[in-house]
């Protein structure tokens, strides 16, 4: 278990944030993300591909990084050359080359790229794209042969296009080298030791599926609590995804 901690001073004395970061839950398997079959073979397809960008969005906290580690992990192999450059390592790995960005030295995302392109690499994972050097240089990765894996602050899939345009990426190179975008979000998973069954409701679920064609659930299960899920009606977490290529 890890934590990773945020200290500020305030009027009435230190304020502490501590995320709580376990190592063994990180890396699951394409299924246990969330990914159904159809979902899964469209990632697979994006991820086993040569070179090429492949984009995972969504705001802070959505499990962007468990996603990033999960496909590296299940991609890395002997043969295989993954480096990654990231702020901070979040998960050592022995199958992945880490580096992790130093501003004291002036080793930032696109300075670490640049360095692993010298790596011989054949997957490249930078932590996130900020700004447009680092897009640049993951550009310039893709152009020369390799597969890289990154992330950005979006809402939804089609806006990592228009972030990469406002970053001043030529439209022209997003065409030639952006293989695929995930946007994901992570919701709320009933407890299954005391979730019950409700009877549909016809108005939420229109509300839900609006503009949509979908035919109402048979069955529907709702919040209870309990002493497992610490009287919540919740108790884990998992993924749904947005996919553009």
């Amino acid at each position: 278990m890890e934590l990773r901690i945020s200290v500020m001073p305030t009027a009435f004395g230190e304020k502490a944030v501590m995320r709580i970061f376990d190592p063994d839950i990180v890396v699951r398997s394409y299924a246990e993300l969330g990914f159904d079959p159809h979902e899964e073979q469209l990632w697979r397809t994006l991820v086993e591909r040569p070179h090429g960008v492949v984009l995972v969005t969504g705001p802070t906290g959505s499990g962007k990084t468990t996603t990033l580690y999960s496909t590296l992990k299940q991609l890395a192999r002997p043969e295989l050359n993954v480096c990654t450059i990231e702020d901070p390592i979040e998960m050592v790995a022995s199958e992945l080359n880490q580096m992790q960005v130093q501003p004291a030295i002036d080793l930032d995302f696109a300075a670490g790229v640049r360095t692993l392109l010298r790596q011989d690499p054949d997957i490249i994972m930078v932590g996130e794209i900020r700004d447009l050097e680092t897009a640049q240089m993951a550009v310039q990765a893709a152009l020369t042969g390799h597969l890289l894996l990154s992330t950005l602050h979006t809402n939804d899939a089609p806006s990592a296009i228009t972030r990469l345009l406002d970053l001043g990426v030529p439209h022209y190179l997003i065409q030639s080298t952006l293989a695929g975008v995930v946007a994901q979000r992570l919701l709320r998973v009933l407890c299954p030791h005391c979730k019950r069954e409700d009877a549909p409701d016809l108005d939420v679920w229109q509300a839900l599926t609006r503009g949509h064609s979908m035919a109402l659930p048979t069955r529907v299960f709702v919040p209870v609590g309990c002493i497992e899920c610490r009287h919540t009606g919740y108790r884990g977490r998992i993924a749904v995804y947005e996919m553009l290529r």
